[in-house]
């Protein structure tokens, strides 16, 4: 009930007797879009969003894509037959060491979401936000289902599917990297996410 008031709440900002100011300096909301595109050299990653099952993961997702958050960004943990990782913006410094350790929600640094339980399940195509250390530490990374793993579900947040573009993503998989700690390696020559938009 508290989220469906907080959501209705942020909605209405932007139209509810805001100045042209204050909307201009009001948080980007991008919820009336249901895709998002990620694009790369390889070729576009289409996402559908899952709104109603996962508002406030559809909600940051749309709003970074729609601001271009992920743009320069790269896929910096893959696991090859498993998933891609990405959304990362400390991948694009210089310091291979931190990749996987930072972001945040669309509202800004020190920011995130809670983990949203719904029916959806860890299927293949499926996108999920990755936490921190803790239910409520979604930020701005995501992974990438290559195959059905069904042990994430009720641990990570599904708010949308690939809808085209799985091939590319199976693709990167396969190109050689260095071992990552936490599993999975990081490749040696990522894809890059070089435009991301909303639609």
């Amino acid at each position: 009930m508290a989220l469906t008031v907080l959501l209705a709440m942020a909605a209405g900002w932007h139209t509810s007797g805001c100045s042209p100011k204050e909307a201009a300096e009001a948080e980007p909301d991008y919820f009336g879009y249901d895709t998002a595109v990620l694009e790369t050299a390889a070729g576009d990653i289409v996402i559908r969003v899952e709104k109603e099952k996962a508002p406030e993961a559809a909600r940051n997702f749309l709003n970074l894509c729609g601001t271009g958050f992920y743009e320069g960004t790269f896929f910096h943990r893959v696991v090859p037959g498993l998933l891609v990782q990405g959304g990362d913006p400390n991948t694009l410094d210089d310091d291979p060491d931190n990749d996987g350790m930072g972001g945040y929600s669309f509202r800004g640094p020190g920011t995130f979401i809670p983990r949203e339980e719904n029916d959806l399940r860890h299927v293949k195509g499926s996108v999920s936000m990755v936490l921190g250390n803790g239910p409520d530490t979604a930020g701005s990374q995501f992974f990438i289902l290559l195959d059905d793993v069904p042990e994430y579900d009720g641990r990570y947040t599904v708010f949308g599917r690939v809808e085209n573009g799985l091939d590319i993503l199976v693709e990167a998989v396969e190109q050689p990297g260095l071992p990552r700690e936490e599993g999975g390696f990081r490749p040696h020559d990522p894809l890059v996410v070089t435009g991301c938009s909303v639609r």
